[in-house]
């Protein structure tokens, strides 16, 4: 009773205060658990292959050369992207295949075609060949259950958590590649030879794992029970769901809900065609308004980048001015650490009770002007020292709070309150390549405190605390001049105000 308490001041809307708190048990968590295995597959290989590409073993077993020359910056775009490709695929064939397969086992089949992919990608030994295969059969299970993951969380969930349950999905999702960011950091400090890369590529077939084996005790989603007039099995599992008896009237207006939205659709839907449903989205004029909406959000959702800056955060923050592979392998582990600490605290504290738009247009503000303010900044100065890096890797891990939070508000939602779009292809996305600079690019002049570069205070204490033992670390093990300790002065001198 104790989790009740608490799941009633963490979430306030009018449902969680009528609906009966039996309905809020372990198994409805246990399913959204399991399904999010698929989120945490995908956040997983964005996480791994970044700091992999990196590691010396796999350079130079996979033949990649000097890492500052274009054709190698090209190889490794195309092993990081033949993922996309794959997840491209994948989630354009889940939508028609959820609905003939089933949501449940189309999971498992996705967590089947990842698990292959894995296995190709750790047993490739240097050949670029199979890791290409295996990059692409993983990527059609990960982009299957990045499109069927929320879609069933959402179809089962009670509607007063919805928004927290079918949210987990991006918790999973960062969660994954946390791990991954601090696995590569890991086997670089402890392991050597091949083992370095191999260990990584292997364990991140871990989630697929945990969804194959969970799925199979799952249950179907009710609604798509019902879609296939399997009545009687859907009551069941809602009923186990739920854990109400069949007479009660919670139990008896949810199914009663479910079997009147389907009714409407079937009545809507008639015997229109692909085509005649296409007609009528971008004709009549409140549809055509839906769907580029929904297209637009999403599309603009990616080019935050947010993607990107996971595949490529350990080349990012070389590029930054943070020396060796361990260091910049250890400042994307503590990005992602931020990452995770703030989907976290918006599923928490404002998935269900802020809202979805209000939620939505704050952070996406935010993060448009940290973005600009980076950019600018970037433009007009490139840090040469790890110690001015570090300033500009604060910003990046500071923005990652804010994406990652606005990532949350775009969930599916199935009840009969609120329709919104099927799941968000979230994998769709081809990371853009990132170069270092040509060695003979002329040093850019070394910051002082004096700078007019805008440092933007951390609001959050722990953070701060963390960050600033972190650049002490950093500053004993790489700086190498004096010129450098000005840089770090001006690092200290962004929390100076205490936030």
């Amino acid at each position: 009773m104790s989790g009740i308490r608490l799941l009633k001041k963490i979430v306030k809307n009018e449902a969680m205060k009528t609906d009966p708190k039996e309905i809020y048990g372990w198994r409805v968590f246990l399913l959204a658990c399991s399904a999010c295995f698929g989120a945490a597959s995908f956040g997983w290989d964005s996480g791994v292959i970044g700091g992999v590409i990196k590691l010396e073993p796999f350079i130079e077993d996979y033949k990649l050369g000097d890492t500052s020359t274009i054709a190698s910056a090209n190889l490794q775009a195309n092993i990081v992207s033949v993922l996309q490709a794959g997840c491209f695929v994948g989630a354009l064939a889940a939508y028609p295949l959820a609905d003939f397969w089933g949501r449940k086992w189309c999971l498992i089949y996705a967590s089947m075609f990842t698990l292959a992919g894995v296995i190709l990608q750790a047993a490739a030994s240097g050949h670029l060949e199979p890791l290409y295969i295996g990059r692409f059969v993983a990527g059609l299970g990960v982009g299957a259950s990045s499109v069927v993951n929320p879609i069933y969380v959402a179809e089962n969930a009670p509607r007063a958590i919805r928004g927290l349950l079918t949210g987990m999905y991006q918790l999973f999702i960062v969660t994954g590649s946390l791990i991954a960011f601090w696995t590569n950091f890991g086997a670089q400090l402890h392991l050597h030879g091949a083992t370095t890369y191999i260990v990584p590529l292997s364990v991140q077939g871990l989630p697929a794992l945990f969804l194959f084996s969970l799925m199979l005790i799952c249950n179907e989603s009710p609604r798509y029970l019902a879609r296939k007039d399997r009545w009687e099995e859907a009551k069941d599992v809602l009923r186990r769901l739920r854990q109400l008896p069949d007479d009660h009237p919670y139990l008896q207006e949810e199914f009663r809900e479910i079997a009147d939205q389907l009714e409407q659709e079937r009545r809507l839907m008639g015997d229109a065609t692909f085509w005649s449903l296409q007609k009528e989205m971008w004709t009549v004029k409140p549809n055509r308004k839906r769907a580029i909406l929904s297209i637009t959000l999403m599309v603009f959702q990616q080019l935050t980048g947010t993607n990107a800056i996971n595949v490529y955060a350990p080349t990012i923050f070389t590029n930054l001015g943070i020396r060796g592979t361990s260091n910049s392998l250890l400042g994307t582990g503590v990005y992602g650490i931020v990452k995770v600490v703030s989907c976290a605290i918006f599923l928490l504290f404002m998935a269900d009770s802020l809202g979805r738009r209000r939620s939505l247009l704050a952070m996406f503000l935010r993060t448009f002007f940290w973005m600009l303010s980076r950019g600018m900044t970037l433009a007009s100065r490139i840090p040469q020292h790890s110690e001015m890096g570090l300033v500009v890797v604060v910003e990046v891990t500071r923005e990652a709070a804010v994406v990652v939070v606005d990532h949350q508000d775009q969930e599916p939602l199935n009840g009969a309150e609120d329709q919104c779009p099927k799941s968000p292809l979230l994998p769709d996305d081809e990371p853009p390549s990132f170069c270092t600079l040509p060695k003979a690019h002329a040093p850019m002049p070394t910051a002082t405190t004096n700078s007019s570069m805008p440092i933007l205070p951390i609001p959050w204490k722990s953070l701060y605390q963390t960050l600033k033992a972190g650049a002490s670390i950093w500053k004993s093990t790489t700086s190498t001049n004096a010129d450098a300790k000005p840089a770090a002065k001006l690092f200290t001198l962004g929390f100076s105000d205490g936030r």
